[in-house]
C-alpha cells in the first residue's frame, strides 16, 4: 500500500521534475550525469530536484502521520 502511495505522488511531479528526480533519487546518477542526460546544467538540474523533493515531501507528509497513526 505504502509503495503504491509513493508511485502515486510520484505521478503528480511535472514531467521535468518527476525525470530529474527518478534520474538521481531512484536511478542513482550522478548530478552531473542526470543533468546531460535531460541536457541541461547542473544547476537547472538542482532546482527541479529540489522541487520534486519538495512536492513529494508535501504529498506524502498527511499520509505517513496517518499511517503511524493507525
Amino acid at each position: 500500500e505504502t509503495h503504491l502511495h509513493i508511485k502515486e505522488a510520484i505521478k503528480t511531479l511535472s514531467d521535468t521534475n518527476r525525470a530529474a528526480f527518478l534520474l538521481r533519487d531512484v536511478e542513482g546518477l550522478s548530478t552531473r550525469e542526470a543533468a546531460e542526460a535531460l541536457d541541461i546544467s547542473e544547476s537547472a538540474l538542482k532546482v527541479r530536484l529540489m522541487r520534486a523533493r519538495m512536492q513529494l515531501r508535501e504529498e506524502l507528509t498527511d499520509y505517513f502521520i496517518h499511517k503511524m497513526a493507525e
